[in-house]
Order: structure tokens, then C-alpha cells, then sequence
């Protein structure tokens, strides 16, 4: 059985499933750690933006010395951006913390885990999809709404296949 790994006494044809050694789904498994990839580099990113939010204000405004009207022009609202910057880096930085610590529950197949998670990921998709109705105009409305619903279907699609593996939590 080169081809077919044993589990238990089963052959991974019999476990669909594929629960790995340690009992943990590869499935899940593999939604963990890539939770855990994103959920690092959502807090990296969020730490990044706070830090360096006073030097993006100071760069945009002397933008906007350029013209008038430049930002008006290209459909973005200066201080609302600004102020929407600061929402989205707090619920981003959140929501990763909760989606962390929501694969570390789940890794270790605690129902929890899922309860952390839900939140962490719908909680930035909709601070997003808000802040773009009030950071943006006319065409860019319309990008940074697709990106928002965009990034909101990434965030179900990932709830909803930790839901396909909720039954394994205990």
C-alpha cells in the first residue's frame, strides 16, 4: 500500500476525511495554517499601517497641494480616508487576533475555537465594506466596494468550510 496511507487500521479511501495521526483533519489542517499565515501577516499589517499613518497623512496632503482638487478628481475623500484608516486598522488587527487565537482553539479541536473565529472574520469585512461608502466617490466607490465584497466572500468561504469541519470539535 505505497499509494494508500494507513490510519487506525483504515486506509485514507475509507477516511475521506483524512484525519492525519493526531486526529486533526487535513482539511482542517490546512485551514489552520493558513489562518495561521494570514492571520499573521493581518497583524503585521495592521501594526505597519499604524506606524506609518502620520507619515501617509503628511505624504497625502502634500498630494494634494499639487491641485486642489486632486483627491476630489480620482474620487477620494482625504479626511474621511484618514479617518476610516484608523477603523479599519483597529477591526483588521482585531479580527486577526481573533482568527488566531480561533485556529489555535480549532487546531487543538476545540468548538471554540470556532465561536472566536466567526467573528474575527466578518467584523473587518463589514468596518471595510462601511469605510469605502464614506472614503469614496463615483468610480473608486465602485472598486473599493468590489474589493470589500470581494474580501467579505474570501472571509465566508473560509468560515464556511471551518463549518464543514465543525463536527470534528469537540
Amino acid at each position: 500500500m505505497d499509494e494508500l496511507e494507513v490510519i487506525d487500521g483504515q486506509s485514507s479511501m475509507s477516511n475521506p476525511q483524512g484525519a492525519s495521526k493526531g486526529g486533526i483533519p487535513v482539511f482542517l489542517k490546512v485551514l489552520c495554517i493558513l489562518t495561521f499565515v494570514g492571520s499573521g501577516l493581518g497583524i503585521l499589517g495592521a501594526f505597519i499601517n499604524m506606524a506609518t499613518k502620520k507619515m501617509t497623512e503628511r505624504t497625502f496632503q502634500s498630494m494634494n497641494r499639487f491641485g486642489s482638487d486632486l483627491f476630489d478628481t480620482v474620487g477620494f475623500n482625504l479626511d474621511e480616508m484618514m479617518r476610516w484608516q484608523t477603523y479599519m486598522n483597529v477591526a483588521n488587527l482585531i479580527g486577526a487576533l481573533l482568527c488566531l487565537a480561533g485556529a489555535l482553539m480549532m487546531w487543538r479541536l476545540k468548538k471554540i475555537g470556532f465561536y472566536l473565529y466567526v467573528p474575527g472574520a466578518i467584523i473587518p469585512a463589514i468596518v471595510s465594506a462601511i469605510g469605502v461608502q464614506y472614503m469614496m466617490s463615483g468610480f473608486m466607490s465602485g472598486l473599493g466596494t468590489a474589493g470589500a465584497v470581494i474580501g467579505g466572500l474570501i472571509s465566508v468561504a473560509f468560515v464556511i468550510m471551518y463549518g464543514l469541519n465543525f463536527k470534528h470539535l469537540k
